[in-house]
């Protein structure tokens, strides 16, 4: 029966679909008007590729659900006297699941915008700042300068795409924004990868939320891949980091922007609309108002939100026009092009929820620019930076075999590259010795004298959150794989855990448990967080990760004192 109803809905839009700038879905669903309510959210379910079954338990739930929004849309469109709800994809889940499953955490966005603001305060005005902020003379200008009469960057990007189920606003916003840039600076329109993105972004949370300045700081040194190189998949498993090594685009060289809470960086409307002038921009918001996800309008008409507090999503603002004397905004959601206006919204300037409080403008470069080169330390085998040496960014497991020694001095360079731990012994085994800087004479540190240095290894701190990074080779080299959640099944994450190294860099991870069966179950052999090691110097942890089929990352609670030992 419900197969007939769909067919009944395609064959009514045939006449119309080719002429219609409504997708499909749109058209079957407007089809379904005056319908029986138990055949909408048939047809509503199969079209929108709903994944419960109609009979079972959750399916009536949802039914349920469903009759309720219906019934507000109906009644919100009659109070406005025009078509602003409609039946999007969110039409079977609650106001607050919506909140839950679809908008960021407004307490870890307040995290991500003071850790954002730490680094722009500690980073200083310098040449080659990761921050490229607008100048003093710039905002000067900007002040004085005429607000456009419109603006519409719609036609210079990719269809709005749809972030699903985890929360990654953040990076399609940033991606939104840099495609259009880049096909205005380059004339060439990529369709760039979100989840490389939520996979291997280390300054963002994957699905947990992002916010743009530390997006952007990220893409600076770490540049853009395509999608088809990492498609989407909506959800956060493993970054294999070498395999984007030879796909990675240099494309962005740093961002402009006006930040709420940024002292002498806040947006004004003459600053904002300035940014939005050169290109797409990135935004944060409040979506959280009860008619937002059931936005439809059968036109254009504007989405006027009822309240409006703490920001919980991304977004990217591609327009600015005046209608009958009133100011409105055309934002990008990443909701697919079957919300809202063909994926897009728009809002009253003088009612903007968030909107121009910040702005984020990605600064484009030719997509062939290479990479900045890394700058390494160097290891002497003699004092005074003489004798036999190594230059590494990533550590050397044996200075026996490669300088012939102890290293008896070592060179900085003014290195880009992380810290060193020095050890005693080759393949960074005993205790770590920290590094002190340069020096020229080992003699100058007395740990140095009665421990020689036999090895070392880069002390990386640009993994936070809940990370954890797997190394196929001692020493923490070779080949990198970052896991910032838990797996559930490491077949379809497509990865082995090998003999190497294991890096766990936040104090945040209590546990590491490594189970012999998928889901969490069967034998599990758990890590307490040491930092780092060698997996080769633990028999029982290299039997534990060669049986392992799931991995659970357990992580420490909010409230929870960090271990002492750690």
């Amino acid at each position: 029966m419900k197969y007939f109803f769909i067919a009944v809905a395609l064959f009514a839009t045939l006449s119309i679909i080719i002429s219609s700038s409504f997708s499909e879905i749109d058209l079957i669903m407007d089809s379904m008007k005056g319908k029986p309510k138990k055949e909408m959210f048939k047809v509503f379910h199969y079209v929108h590729k709903k994944t419960y079954s109609l009979n079972s338990e959750e399916g009536i739930k949802r039914y349920t659900i469903f009759k309720q929004n219906l019934k507000w849309v109906e009644n919100k469109n009659n109070q406005l006297g025009k078509q602003v709800y409609g039946i999007t994809q969110f039409m079977d889940i609650t106001d607050e699941e919506f909140r839950q499953t679809y908008l960021m955490n407004p307490v870890t966005l307040e995290k991500n915008m003071k850790y954002s603001n730490i680094n722009k305060e500690n980073s200083g005005k310098k040449e080659g700042n990761n921050i490229f902020e607008l100048e003093e003379d710039e905002i000067i200008e900007q002040k004085n300068s005429q607000t456009p009469a419109s603006i519409d960057w719609r036609h210079i990007m990719n269809p709005a795409k749809d972030q699903g189920s985890c929360g990654s606003c953040w990076s399609f916003a940033a991606m939104a924004a840099v495609e259009g840039n880049v096909n205005l600076k380059l004339k060439n329109l990529p369709n760039l990868s979100e989840q490389y993105l939520v996979e291997c972004d280390t300054n963002d949370n994957g699905c947990n939320g992002g916010w743009p300045t530390r997006t952007f700081e990220w893409l600076k040194n770490n540049g853009v891949v395509d999608q088809n190189v990492s498609p989407y998949i909506g959800k956060q498993t493993l970054c294999k980091v070498s395999e984007f090594a030879s796909s990675r685009k240099n494309l962005i060289k740093g961002f402009s922007y006006c930040e709420s809470g940024t002292a002498g960086k806040e947006c004004t409307k003459e600053i904002w609309l300035k940014l939005l002038a050169q290109g797409p921009i990135v935004v944060a918001m409040d979506a959280s108002d009860e008619g937002f996800g059931k936005y439809k309008p059968s036109k254009e008409e504007p989405w006027t939100p009822k309240t409006c507090g703490k920001v919980n999503h991304a977004v990217t603002a591609v327009g600015y026009i005046t209608e009958n004397g009133n100011e409105y905004l055309i934002v990008r959601n990443s909701w697919g092009a079957n919300w809202g206006i063909n994926g897009h919204f728009k809002v009253p300037l003088s009612n903007h929820c968030g909107i121009i409080d910040n702005g984020w403008l990605p600064e484009i470069q030719a997509a062939d620019t290479p990479f900045p080169q890394r700058v390494c330390p160097t290891f002497f085998s003699q004092c005074k930076y003489s004798g036999k040496s190594v230059s590494t960014c990533d550590g050397d497991t044996d200075f026996q075999a490669s300088i012939g020694g102890k290293v008896s001095s070592f060179n900085t360079n003014n290195s880009t590259a992380p810290n060193f731990n020095f050890f005693s012994q080759p393949n960074c085994r005993g205790e770590p010795m920290w590094n002190y800087g340069n020096f020229e004479c080992d003699e100058e540190h007395y740990k140095y004298k009665t421990d020689p240095i036999l090895s070392a290894a880069s002390d990386s701190n640009d993994f936070g959150g809940t990370c954890i990074v797997h190394f196929d080779k001692p020493c923490f080299t070779g080949k990198r794989t970052i896991i910032c959640n838990s797996i559930p099944d490491l077949a379809v994450a497509k990865f082995t855990f090998t003999p190497g190294s294991l890096y766990l860099p936040s104090f945040n991870v209590k546990t590491v448990i490594f189970f012999e069966d998928i889901k969490f179950s069967g034998r599990g052999y758990g890590i307490k967080n040491k930092s780092r090691f060698n997996t080769e110097d633990f028999k029982e942890i290299n039997e534990a990760m060669s049986k392992a089929k799931s991995l659970a990352i357990v992580t420490r609670t909010q409230d929870e004192p960090i271990d002492p030992d750690w």
